[in-house]
């Protein structure tokens, strides 16, 4: 606000370049009053010190005990650089102060340093309270959850009042997006990082967010669309990481070897590289290997396999996932004795995380040891601060031993988190396995009512209507099959399937 036309069109002109694109003026101090009280979308006010009818400093004083002045952030623009002026107005509460000419380099950077000041409050607090919840002995794993469920809630709408503010900073993207992960709203989180991603496309960690995101949802493909872009601007070892995760889970094995041995070199290069994340590169380099031999058939990439999860373990004794593919590769090369014994030693191995007694279910599992992996499972999901998640993993994990019991937990973790598109998914693949057609076209229908444009899911929902026995059920097929292509022309299972129906 300011009462002279050129300082407006300047500040309007400044603000444009560092994409503020909706604003309002105020010729004075009366006038701006009005409008924050009129429009409830104000967000962040450049405050002039002179003004007529009303100084910026009177303004600040009878606007901070309003309260739409709560979620509203000042900077206050002077002609003056009178130390005893810039005083008085932090010492008032102005978050920033600006001398005149308020160039767009240098509102751009007091606007960062607000921000920069805003995020970091809300890290401390999130960090706080987090460790307050998690320390207090008295609660039960059930209430701990409970109450972190509910500060997640309260702190996500103080983080969307932030992206408002600054609409071109990634980083309150990037922090809603981690906030939504961990209330279990997929969708949303995914929606964040996208958001940070476009604002700015070198954001590293927002790319490796979305992609474990794509990666827990079975969409591997799309992981490998946002990585490769990356890759380009930015070619670190994180991301060839994930890389060759996604590339694996899409059975691009060559592709997956490349992406983990790029990931290994770059790492080695790096001092900040730690022992578990070394671990991490070697297990998937293993698993990488280990799948080649399924392809090929040829042994000789069984000890490559046997090398790489070893030097994982080397790393980290205690990355039990790792331990737990070792053990599935000395079984299917029949020593048996050396997968005793190691399952012995991992089942000495107390996990720390969810992720941890997840794995050390599926060991038991594996091994036939009912009683120890129904512990196992019950202690991942009550360490979840996520445990729609939690069900949902160990859900995938049973889809390959017992359908019936996958079928309980994905039920479950439909109930604590409906209309997810990856459980849904799979909701709908574990009901065709069951033979129950209707519920699994169901469950595919309500999947693409959140997600319509997955060509798997449009595949997925094409083989459910072809088991169906409804007359107009091969015309539906049909359907989803070429819409699977429309968005994967290269899609060869469907193009196979549509062949046959022709």
């Amino acid at each position: 606000m300011d009462d002279l036309e050129t300082s407006r069109k300047t500040l309007r002109m400044s603000l444009k370049a560092i994409n503020y694109s909706h604003t309002l003026e105020a010729i004075n101090g009366e006038d701006a009053l009005a409008k924050v009280k009129e429009d409830s979308r104000i967000r962040l006010i450049l405050l002039d010190w002179n003004m007529p009818k009303m100084s910026g400093m009177e303004f600040y004083r009878r606007f901070s005990t309003m309260p739409e002045a709560k979620n509203v952030r000042v900077i206050m623009i002077t002609a003056e650089s009178l130390q005893a002026n810039i005083i008085t107005a932090i010492q008032a509460g102005i978050n920033q102060y600006i001398v005149k000419p308020a160039m767009p380099k240098i509102l751009e950077e007091k606007i960062v340093c607000v921000v920069e000041k805003d995020i970091n409050n809300l890290n401390k607090r999130l960090m706080e309270t987090e460790g307050i919840i998690q320390g207090d002995d008295a609660l039960s794993d059930n209430e701990r959850n409970s109450n972190l469920r509910s500060f997640y809630c309260s702190l996500v709408s103080e983080i969307q009042e932030t992206c408002e503010i600054y609409p071109w900073k990634a980083a309150p993207h990037f922090m809603a997006g981690n906030i939504h992960q961990k209330l279990g709203q997929l969708v949303e989180a995914q929606d964040a990082y996208r958001k940070a991603l476009n604002i700015d496309p070198k954001h590293e960690l927002s790319c490796m967010k979305l992609a474990k995101l794509y990666l827990k949802r079975k969409q591997g493909n799309k992981a490998i669309k946002v990585l490769a872009s990356m890759v380009i601007v930015k070619p670190t070892s994180a991301i060839y990481q994930i890389l060759g995760e996604a590339y694996l889970a899409e059975g691009e094995t060559n592709k997956a070897i490349k992406a983990f041995n790029d990931s290994i070199r770059l790492g080695d290069c790096s001092k900040n590289t730690t022992k578990h994340q070394l671990a991490e590169k070697h297990e998937g380099l293993g698993n990488a290997f280990r799948q080649k031999q399924h392809e090929t058939n040829d042994k000789s990439w069984e000890g490559k396999t046997v090398t790489a999860l070893k030097k994982s373990i080397e790393f980290d004794p205690t990355h039990i996932s790792a331990h737990f593919n070792l053990i599935s590769v000395y079984k299917q090369a029949g020593q048996h004795e050396k997968a005793l014994e190691l399952i012995k030693k991992t089942a000495e191995i107390t996990p720390d995380t969810t992720d941890g007694w997840i794995a050390l279910g599926k060991i038991f599992l594996e091994n036939k040891e009912i009683p120890k992996s129904t512990f196992a499972f019950k202690r991942a999901v009550e360490s979840s601060t996520n445990q729609s998640q939690a069900f949902f993993d160990i859900g995938d994990i049973y889809d390959a031993f017992n359908a019936e019991m996958a079928m309980k937990y994905l039920v479950r973790a439909n109930s604590l988190s409906p209309k997810q598109f990856h459980i849904l998914n799979k909701l709908g693949i574990v009901s065709r396995k069951l033979g129950n057609t209707e519920d699994s076209v169901s469950y595919y229908q309500q999947a693409l009512e959140v997600e319509d444009e997955d060509e798997k899911l449009h595949f997925n929902l094409a083989c459910a209507y072809l088991k169906h026995n409804k007359s107009n059920a091969k015309e539906k097929g049909c359907f989803h099959l070429e819409k699977a292509l429309e968005l994967t022309p290269d899609f060869k299972e469907a193009k196979e399937l549509l062949v046959q129906l022709s």
